[in-house]
């Protein structure tokens, strides 16, 4: 079970990765993040497995952590009410 486990997260791995090495590509940036979310409580909006990727550039935001308060901004806005 657990070399299954391992298996799939190293692929999930290598895809986001490739998935990082195509918009550098596309948008010239070089930084990236990419994180998990998962379950509610981590805040997981919609329940699959993903990886969020987002390009990030020196001075995007003031304060670094800023963005994840920006990004949970975004997914309330198209949350159904």
């Amino acid at each position: 079970m657990f070399q299954r486990w391992l298996t799939t997260a190293c692929r999930l791995i290598y895809r986001t990765e490739n998935q990082a090495l195509q918009c550098r590509l596309c948008a010239k940036l070089h930084d990236m993040a990419s994180w998990l979310q998962d379950g509610p409580a981590a805040g997981q909006s919609v329940p699959h497995l993903h990886v969020h990727v987002l390009p990030r550039k020196e001075g995007d935001f003031a304060n670094n952590d800023e963005v994840y308060d920006a990004i949970d901004d975004k997914a309330n806005a198209y949350r159904p009410k």
